[in-house]
């Protein structure tokens, strides 16, 4: 609901073509959020994403793989959910970005991000479903309301989850939606970021799908040690390394090694 329809290249999608094609040592691939799998009734859920993890489990040895949760279980039984798959396997938990809402939405799923954390593994804030944008055209959502859900989650995230959880490791897809650019602009007005989220060495941000203007921009804000490499492939072409065009490729070594392997906790 409210995406545009698309056509599915089963070819592109194959784990032995995708492993022999990697860029990186190794990579992880997480349920495309947007779908909407997680907010399906109980039943539903627990069917479609126990069908993710035991398809991810069988991926080639360089993909990883993010769990998923049905976010209309109990508090106590999506905990228990994001446990199993961590235990199987998984190399964190993929949080639709609009469970990161508000202030209010972050409270209900501090439980389940505390699990998460205790065992040790990242969140992966990724954008989550639109709803009602059937109207608009198909780039719309990418370009507006998923940065919002980034931006608005990034807020969410510092406000409430990094009080309580200090050492969750959470990469943000997409920039964050570049909500740390904001941050000199909602600190005056009481918001409870600012030069703390900025330092805040557990964060992480994906470049997937922006380009070196914006790398550099995010880069002075938190730090290029922070940002994480990523991809919207095969969603969109294959595109040339931001973080090397921006900096240089030895910048983009550190994109692509060290920073995510602090990230991973390796």
């Amino acid at each position: 609901m409210g995406e545009p329809s698309f056509a599915i290249d089963p070819a592109e999608h194959d784990p032995g073509e995708r492993e022999r094609s990697l860029e990186v040592d190794r990579a992880l691939v997480a349920l495309s959020s947007p779908v909407g799998l997680e907010p399906l009734p109980p039943r539903d859920a627990l069917a479609a994403l126990s069908a993710w993890q035991a398809a991810a489990r069988e991926l080639p040895t360089r993909l990883g793989w993010w769990a998923a949760t049905p976010s209309t279980l109990g508090v106590e039984e999506e905990s228990d959910f994001a446990r199993q798959a961590l235990s199987d396997g998984a190399a964190g938990l993929c949080l639709p970005a609009n469970r990161l809402a508000s202030p209010a939405e972050a409270e209900r799923v501090l439980p389940l991000l505390g699990a998460v954390a205790e065992a040790g593994a990242p969140v992966f804030v990724h954008p989550g479903p639109v709803y009602n944008r059937a109207e608009a055209p198909a780039w719309w959502p990418a370009a507006t309301d998923h940065v919002a859900q980034q931006h608005a989650a990034w807020h969410a995230f510092h406000a409430v989850v990094r009080p309580s959880l200090p050492d969750c490791r959470v990469v943000f897809g997409l920039l964050a939606g570049l909500a740390p650019l904001h941050a000199e602009r909602a600190a005056p007005l009481g918001a409870a970021v600012g030069e703390t989220a900025l330092s805040d060495q557990f964060s992480f941000y994906d470049t997937s799908s922006y380009g070196p203007r914006a790398v550099r921009a995010l880069a002075a804000a938190v730090g290029i040690g922070q940002l994480v490499y990523g991809t919207d492939y095969p969603v969109t072409a294959r595109a040339s390394d931001p973080v090397a065009e921006a900096f240089s490729r030895g910048w983009a070594d550190v994109v692509r090694r060290g920073a995510p392997s602090r990230a991973l906790g390796y």
